[in-house]
């Protein structure tokens, strides 16, 4: 669940802005970057893919030091102001895992970088993971360039396949249902990466953040906080994400969560934090709901925040709110989130 990027309120449906699922090889509008450091190469590999299609490969070779990797690169035409969804497919060509991830970049006119919209990675294995990521165009904006990345590995190719980019409606609401498992055509099965969501965990605070298949509520899937043992001091973890607001308007946050083995001390919370558009803090402090994890024991429970954006004051320059969902006990323990959204009150009267 890694890492925080730009994210906006987005719609439950969306139009296929673009697709590249590498079928031409020869007219693949894809080129690439390392370091001079990295030992890799760069392959379109016929029949890789999902559905035997074809795929791009990084190709880390065996002398590939630690930190080396490769990157596929492509700009695609956006517009300004709109919200856009990236999504692709990731996997090692062998059993050895390997590190693959996606990130973006806005470009202007002049072909100058003038917003990097973070990233999201993680460890794939001989079997396909869906990665996706979410981010605003700024009025200067023309390009969205889509970078995919192979690392962490040697004597091994990481495959990718079905790069969407889709355009999103902003001002609605935006959901996070934590499905994990895809089916696609052909019995396919595809691992879904959450990459809504960064954590955080208190200072020497053993934390694992994890995704879970099948304890989720209603579909299978589920966000999870598992505290380790904690010596009788209380520590805390959340997972996070931003969602762009408007001052002025009133929203309503609403997800359900389930505890399992907390202490009777131990608290579940959901809170926001106003920020600017560079994500900087602007002293808004934390506005927040609190439960005792007893109350959410065993059993899934809603919890709703609901929360003004004032246009005066420290408020007036918030552009998105800082998103956290935590846990925090003197035991060992486990709390797991589900079915989150987050909306505009008055769009959905």
């Amino acid at each position: 669940m890694k890492k925080v990027m730009v994210w906006a309120f987005c719609a439950l449906t969306a139009a296929v802005y673009a697709q590249d699922a590498f079928d031409d090889l020869e007219q693949s509008k894809w080129l690439n970057w390392n370091t001079k450091e990295s030992k890799v190469q760069y392959k379109r590999i016929p029949g890789a893919g999902l559905d035997n299609s074809n795929a791009l490969g990084v190709v880390l070779l065996p002398d590939n030091p630690e930190n080396g990797s490769g990157v596929f690169l492509r700009n695609f035409p956006v517009e300004a102001g709109s919200h856009y969804r990236v999504k692709v497919s990731a996997k090692a060509l062998k059993d050895s895992p390997v590190n693959a991830g996606i990130s973006m970049q806005v470009i202007d006119a002049k072909g100058k970088v003038i917003r990097v919209i973070g990233g999201v990675s993680g460890p794939v294995e001989n079997e396909w993971k869906e990665f996706s990521m979410l981010g605003e165009i700024p009025s200067a904006g023309t390009q969205l360039r889509v970078l995919l990345s192979g690392s962490n590995g040697k004597d091994n190719t990481v495959l990718f396949d079905n790069v969407y980019v889709e355009k999103f409606d902003a001002g609605k609401r935006f959901t996070e249902s934590f499905d994990y498992g895809m089916d696609y055509k052909n019995g396919i099965r595809l691992k879904h990466v959450t990459s809504t969501w960064d954590s955080w965990a208190s200072a020497n605070t053993p934390v694992t953040f994890f995704h879970t298949s099948g304890d989720g509520r209603g579909k299978n899937g589920a966000a999870g906080i598992r505290l380790h043992q904690v010596s009788g001091k209380k520590a805390s973890g959340s997972i996070l994400a931003r969602c762009g607001v408007i001052p002025g308007e009133e929203y309503t946050l609403v997800v359900y969560a389930k505890s399992a083995d907390l202490s009777t001390d131990a608290t579940v919370s959901v809170g926001i934090q106003g920020q600017d558009g560079k994500n900087n803090f602007l002293g808004t402090g934390v506005v927040g709901k609190t439960i005792s994890a007893t109350q959410c024991e065993d059993e899934w429970t809603r919890i709703i925040l609901m929360f003004p954006v004032p246009d005066k004051g420290k408020w007036a320059k918030c552009e998105k709110v800082l998103i956290t969902m935590s846990a925090a006990s003197t035991e060992p323990g486990t709390v797991l989130f589900d079915d989150f959204m987050i909306f505009n009150t008055k769009s959905e009267e």
